[in-house]
């Protein structure tokens, strides 16, 4: 009978340690997140965003009548 309660007054105390590297584990993930960079200011702009557009190899249909689709844009906006 002994035995059976040493055993279990050992299994207790033999799981402090759980919580503890619990919180040390999501202190460390949320400093992580707050410390990692955003990533949003290496993003192209202007002539890099037009160069992708000239390399795409999409239909340039839409690109080549971009004066009508204004035009039907301007026109629309003045008509509602």
């Amino acid at each position: 009978m002994q035995a059976v309660e040493k055993a279990s007054q050992q299994g207790t105390k033999a799981h402090w340690w759980k919580p503890v590297a619990a919180f040390a584990v999501a202190a460390s993930l949320v400093l992580a997140v707050i410390i990692w960079p955003s990533g949003t200011e290496d993003m192209p702009t202007g002539e890099l965003l037009d160069l992708e557009l000239i390399a795409a190899d999409d239909s340039l249909q839409l690109y080549e009548e971009l004066d009508f689709y204004q035009w039907l844009a301007e026109t629309q906006d003045s008509a509602g």
